[in-house]
Order: C-alpha cells, then structure tokens, then sequence
C-alpha cells in the first residue's frame, strides 16, 4: 500500500507542476490574476475608508445624541458603502 502512495503522490506533484507551469506562461491568466489583485486591494481600501467614515460619523452623532438620527445616518451610510464596493464586482462577472 506505500507504493501506491508514493506513485499517487509523485503523480500529483507531476500534474501540479504541469498545471503551475501552464499557469505562470499563459499571458491571458496574468492579466486575469493581475486584474483580481487590483480590484481585491481596492475594495479592501474601500472597505477601509467605509469603516473610518461610518466610526466617524456614529461618534459624531453620538455627541449630539440623538439615537434616531444615528440609526438613519448609520444604515444610509452603510447601503451606500456596499453598494459603492460591490460595484467592482459586476465587472468581474464571468
């Protein structure tokens, strides 16, 4: 049963190289990977930005302390930033 193993395993490194070797020279993948890098860092920017923004806004509303108006400004501020970040995902649709 080891040898089996063994030939199962050199087998799957063999098919990993091929597929890993095909991948790293096909110029259409490049671009494909590029691309989701790209658009990955940007919405995880985003999502960065959104987070500041919503803390900054739920501690200024918090000063004036009107619990009603934190809650519409929280949920309209939220909405607006996912639809903003996932708009680059439409592109993306294969």
């Amino acid at each position: 049963m080891a040898g089996g193993n063994f030939l199962g395993r050199v087998m799957s490194y063999i098919v990993n190289e091929i597929v890993v070797e095909g991948l790293a020279n096909n110029l259409s993948f490049q671009r494909f990977a590029v691309k989701t890098n790209k658009t990955i860092q940007e919405l995880s920017n985003k999502a960065a930005q959104a987070k500041e923004e919503i803390l900054e806004q739920v501690k200024e509303a918090s000063r004036n302390s009107d619990v009603s108006q934190i809650h519409s400004n929280l949920h309209f501020v939220v909405l607006q930033n996912l639809i903003t970040c996932l708009q680059p995902l439409q592109i993306m649709e294969i």
